[in-house]
């Protein structure tokens, strides 16, 4: 499997996470979604970035900590809307990080 860590943090959780990927017989590539641009087009959307994987093999794993979440929200939509899965989903990122939804969703489930 190839996996893509999306971050702007080259640290110590980002390189543990590389070295898991490798160890368990994996590639992985850390690429930072502000420096991505997307590229739409008619023919498929483009991101930026050599994505040297098959779709069905390949998985993003976006860690957004402290960013804005309007760019990078666009970037794990566009890896999705190419058929790239991803551990977060881009709605998911979004429902997390609006408080107000997080707050709806938790009391109609009973938490």
């Amino acid at each position: 499997m190839y996996l893509i860590c999306l971050t702007r943090k080259s640290g110590y959780t980002t390189r543990r996470i590389e070295e898991a990927t490798a160890a368990a017989g994996h590639r992985c590539q850390t690429l930072d979604p502000s420096r991505m641009d997307l590229l739409v087009g008619s023919e498929s959307p483009l991101v930026g970035v050599n994505v040297s994987g098959p779709p069905d093999q390949t998985a993003i794993f976006p860690r957004l900590g402290a960013l804005p979440p309007e760019h990078f929200m666009s970037v794990v939509r566009h890896f999705e809307g190419q058929g790239i899965r991803s551990f977060n989903s881009s709605d998911a990122i979004r429902r997390a990080r609006d408080k107000l939804i997080a707050y709806q969703q938790m009391a109609a489930s009973g938490v």
